[in-house]
C-alpha cells in the first residue's frame, strides 16, 4: 500500500482488433534503459532515486526515508490516468517480481488500487508486505498478504497470510504473481497456486495497477479507522519487476491461424513464459510433407544484471525440439540471453522430412517471450531468400528501406517478415486509450509486393502504436507467376527488422549441393561445425573456412582462411544428402566472433561458397582471468536414479594461477554440490561431476546451474539432467 503505486504495462500485441477505446492488452518487459511516458513515476524523499529501467527489469529503491517529508517517502510507478480511481474494472494481471533485501520499516507490494486521495484506503486487490518494529510509538505490525477490500471496516476485507503455511511465499525470491478480477470473484495466484479466492465484499470501483516501496505503516482500528505512521531509517529497501501484463476482457493474446497450403503451422501465442517445470511449455503438432520443411521462431530473451554486472536472476532461454531433433540449451540454435544479451530475433530451423504428423516442443526458462512458431513445407519447396538483418532504420518518413528481388517457379510463395516498431513516445493521458497516441509520431513498416502495397497501420504491417516495441511477424502467402518478383519495405520512424524469409512451394535447385542446415556450437573447448545436405550431385567434397571479427559484424568472405587440411569427402550422392560434423581444434582465444563458411568443391574443380548460410560463434575472454565453457554432455541422462554417463565434463580456461570454486545450484537457487581447488595453474582444465549432490545422492531431473568463481569474479552457465 502506498499513496501512489506503479502500473506496468505496455503492449497491445498482435493488434488484430483495432478499436479506438481503452488498450485491451498492456505489457511492459522493460526493454532498453528509458522510462516510458505511459506511466507515472515517483521518487519521493531526499535520497530516493527515480525508478530505473535496466534492460530487462525496473528497480525501485527507497533510500534513507525521512519522516519529515510530506506526505511520505516512496519509489513507485502507477497507471496515472485518471487521477483518482483507475482504468480497470475487470482484468487479469501477471507479473514477475522479487525484493532484494529483508523488509525495512514500511510497506511494499503490487496490485490493484482505487487511487483515493491520501490517506484514504478502501478498494484494493493486491499483494502487500508491511513491517514495523515494536516499542513506544510503534505498532509492531508485521504481515505479508494477498488481500482484497471494499471499505475500511474489517468485515469488508478478504486476505490470506503469505508468511505462514500452507501458502508460505518468500518475497525475496522470484515469483510469478497473478490477479484475476472477474465479475463475481477475485483470484490471487502465486506460481500457479491460488492463495486467495474471494467472492464476497469485492471492490466495486475501477482501479489502477501499482507497484511501490514506501515508509508507511497502516494500522486498522475498529470499526473503520486507518491510522498511518511514517518511519525513518538509513539504508535501502529495494524491489525489482521483470515484467507486467494486463489483459482486459476484450484483449486476446493468441493470434494463431489454421494451416493452409505450404503454411503447415502458424502458432502465434505472443506469450511470456511463467512456468518453472520441465514439461514442454508448448507441445505442438503439424502435418509435414516429404521434402524440406522450415521452422521459424520469433522470440525475445533477456539477461538480468545489476549496475555491477552481477546477475539478479537467471537469464531467459528457449529450447526447441522439432520432430525429435533436440536443438539444446545454450547453443547457436537456441535463444540464450547469457550469450547474446537481451535480444529479440528470429531463428530458422531447416530439416528434411517424411510425410506424416510431426511434433514440436518448446521449452522455456525464466521469462522469455515467445511470439510465434511457424512451419513452412512442400514436397518440392524450399527457401529462395533468407536474410537476418537485426537492423534499425535511421529516422525518416515513409521512405524505401529494403528492396529484395527473387525468382520463383509458378505457384504459392510465402513471405515471412519479423521485426518491431515503437509507439509515440509522448502520449496524452499516460496512453490510456489508443487515441492518446499520435500515429504520425510512431514507428511503422509497410510491405509492398510487385507494386501492390499492403498499407500502413493494419494487420499486415508493423504499427508502433499497436505493437508497442514488442516482437512481431507478418506472414503473406500469394500465388505468383514464374519469373522475377520484387519485395519492398517502406519505413516511417525507426522500426527494427529482424529477418525476411521467402519460401516457394516449387524449387528446382541447379546447385550441386542443396544445403539444409549449417551451424556451429561449443563442444568442450572447441567449436563444432555441423551441416546437413538434402542432395549432392557432381560433388568432389567440402572445405571449411573461418574469419574473425572483434564484434558481431560479418567480415568479408575474402578474409576467411581454410581450416581443414584435407578435403572433406561427401557421404551423400544424387538426390540424397547427409549429415556432417567437424571440430575446429584451433579456435581463437581472443574475445570476438568467429564466422564459418562451407565451400562445395565440384568434380570439375569449380567451387561455391555458401556465404548466405554462414554461422558464427562468440568467444568471450573476460578480464577476470578465466573463461567458463559449456558442460558436456548436455543434457546429462539419468537412469533408475543413477547417471548413465560416468560423469559430465565442465571445461574452463584460467589465464593465471587461481583458487577455484565450482558450485552447482538447482532452479530454486539451492546449493547442490560444491567442488573447490586451493590452487590451479593457468591453462585448460576440466572438472568432472557425476550428477550427485553433496550427500552422494543422484539429483532429480531438472534444470541446474553451475557457477565457477575465482577471487576476482564468477561465471554461471546452465545444464539439463534428464531421466
Amino acid at each position: 500500500m502506498m499513496g501512489r503505486k506503479l502500473v506496468l504495462t505496455a503492449v497491445i500485441l498482435g493488434f488484430i482488433s483495432f478499436s479506438f477505446g481503452q488498450l485491451d492488452v498492456k505489457r511492459d518487459d522493460f526493454v532498453g534503459s528509458e522510462n516510458r511516458n505511459w506511466w507515472d513515476w515517483y521518487n519521493d524523499g531526499p535520497s530516493t532515486p527515480m525508478p530505473a529501467v535496466s534492460d530487462g527489469y525496473v528497480l525501485f529503491s527507497l533510500v534513507d526515508p525521512d519522516t519529515s517529508v510530506d506526505p511520505f517517502c516512496d519509489a513507485a510507478l502507477w497507471d496515472g490516468y485518471p487521477a483518482f480511481g483507475g482504468p480497470y474494472k475487470y482484468c487479469k494481471i501477471t507479473l514477475r517480481a522479487r525484493a532484494l533485501n529483508p523488509h525495512k520499516l514500511g510497506s511494499r507490494g503490487w496490485g490493484l488500487w482505487y487511487t483515493e486521495p491520501y490517506p484514504y484506503l478502501q478498494n484494493q486487490a493486491w499483494f502487500m508486505h508491511m513491517h514495523d518494529s515494536t516499542g513506544t510509538g510503534y505498532t509492531g505490525l508485521d504481515w505479508w498478504r494477498a488481500e482484497t477490500a471494499n471499505g475500511r471496516t474489517e468485515a469488508t476485507h478478504n486476505y490470506t497470510d503469505l508468511d505462514v503455511e500452507p501458502h508460505l511465499v518468500d518475497d525475496q525470491q522470484w515469483h510469478v504473481y497473478q490477479i484475476i478480477r472477474d465479475t463475481t470473484y477475485i483470484d490471487m495466484i502465486v506460481d500457479r497456486d491460488t492463495v486467495l479466492h474471494a467472492t464476497q465484499n469485492l471492490p466495486q470501483q475501477d482501479m489502477a495497477f501499482h507497484i511501490w516501496v514506501d515508509n508507511l505503516i497502516y494500522e486498522h482500528v475498529d470499526p473503520d479507522i486507518i491510522n498511518i505512521y511514517k518511519r525513518g531509517w538509513t539504508g535501502k529497501n529495494e524491489i525489482v519487476l521483470d515484467y507486467v501484463q494486463i489483459v482486459t476482457p476484450t484483449g486476446h493474446l493468441d493470434k494463431s491461424e489454421p494451416p493452409s497450403g505450404i503454411v503447415r503451422l502458424r502458432y502465434v501465442p505472443d506469450e511470456v513464459y511463467s512456468d518453472t517445470t520441465l514439461v514442454p511449455w508448448k507441445n505442438l503438432t503439424f502435418a509435414a510433407p516429404t521434402g524440406d520443411i522450415v521452422t521459424l521462431v520469433t522470440a525475445r530473451v533477456e539477461r538480468y544484471l545489476d549496475a555491477d554486472n552481477r546477475p539478479i536472476s537467471f537469464d531467459d532461454d528457449i529450447r526447441l525440439v522439432i520432430d525429435g531433433n533436440d536443438y539444446g540449451w545454450n547453443t547457436s540454435t537456441s535463444f540464450n540471453a547469457d550469450e547474446t544479451g537481451s535480444i529479440a530475433k528470429t531463428i530458422v530451423f531447416e530439416q528434411s522430412s517424411t510425410s506424416g504428423t510431426k511434433s514440436l516442443q518448446v521449452y522455456g526458462a525464466t521469462s522469455p517471450l515467445l511470439y510465434d512458431v511457424t512451419v513452412l513445407g512442400s514436397e518440392t519447396g524450399g527457401i529462395i531468400f533468407n536474410t537476418e538483418y537485426n537492423e534499425t532504420k535511421s529516422a525518416g518518413t515513409d521512405s524505401l528501406w529494403k528492396e529484395i528481388g527473387f525468382n520463383v517457379n509458378s505457384g504459392e510463395v510465402t513471405i515471412y517478415i519479423s521485426g518491431e516498431a515503437d509507439e509515440d513516445p509522448n502520449p496524452t493521458n499516460y496512453g490510456y486509450q489508443y487515441t492518446d497516441f499520435n500515429n504520425d509520431n510512431d514507428d511503422d513498416l509497410r510491405i509492398e509486393l510487385d507494386g501492390h502495397s499492403f498499407g500502413y497501420q493494419n494487420d499486415t504491417s508493423f504499427w508502433g502504436n499497436r505493437q508497442f516495441g514488442e516482437p512481431r511477424s507478418v506472414l503473406i502467402s500469394r500465388q505468383l507467376a514464374g519469373g522475377t518478383h520484387t519485395l519492398k519495405l517502406f519505413a516511417h520512424g525507426t522500426p527494427e527488422l529482424y529477418r525476411v524469409l521467402i519460401y516457394s512451394e516449387d524449387v528446382v535447385s541447379s546447385l550441386p549441393v542443396t544445403l539444409l542446415r549449417f551451424s556451429v556450437e561449443p563442444l568442450g573447448n572447441y567449436p563444432r561445425i555441423s551441416w546437413q545436405t538434402a542432395s549432392e550431385t557432381n560433388l568432389q567434397g567440402f572445405n571449411l573456412y573461418k574469419s574473425f571479427s572483434m564484434d558481431a559484424t560479418k567480415p568479408e568472405i575474402a578474409s576467411s582462411i581454410r581450416i581443414n587440411s584435407k578435403l572433406i569427402y561427401p557421404k551423400g550422392g544424387g538426390g540424397f544428402g547427409a549429415n556432417y560434423t567437424y571440430i575446429d581444434s584451433t579456435p581463437e582465444l581472443r574475445q570476438g566472433t568467429i564466422w564459418y563458411y562451407l565451400e562445395d568443391v565440384n568434380l570439375d574443380g569449380s567451387t561455391i561458397k555458401h556465404e548466405e548460410k554462414a554461422a558464427s560463434i562468440t568467444i568471450r575472454t573476460v578480464p577476470n582471468g578465466f573463461l567458463l565453457r559449456q558442460a558436456y554432455p548436455n543434457p546429462f541422462r539419468m537412469s533408475s536414479g543413477r547417471t548413465t554417463n560416468r560423469s559430465m565434463t565442465i571445461p574452463f580456461t584460467l589465464k593465471k594461477n587461481s583458487a577455484v570454486d565450482l558450485t552447482i545450484y538447482n532452479i530454486n537457487g539451492q546449493q547442490i554440490k560444491r567442488i573447490t581447488y586451493a590452487r590451479l595453474p593457468r591453462g585448460e582444465h576440466h572438472i568432472f561431476w557425476n550428477g550427485e549432490n553433496s550427500r552422494r545422492q543422484a539429483v532429480p531431473p531438472g534444470i541446474y546451474f553451475y557457477r565457477l568463481s575465482t577471487a576476482q569474479a564468477s561465471q554461471t552457465k546452465k545444464l539439463l539432467i534428464l531421466k
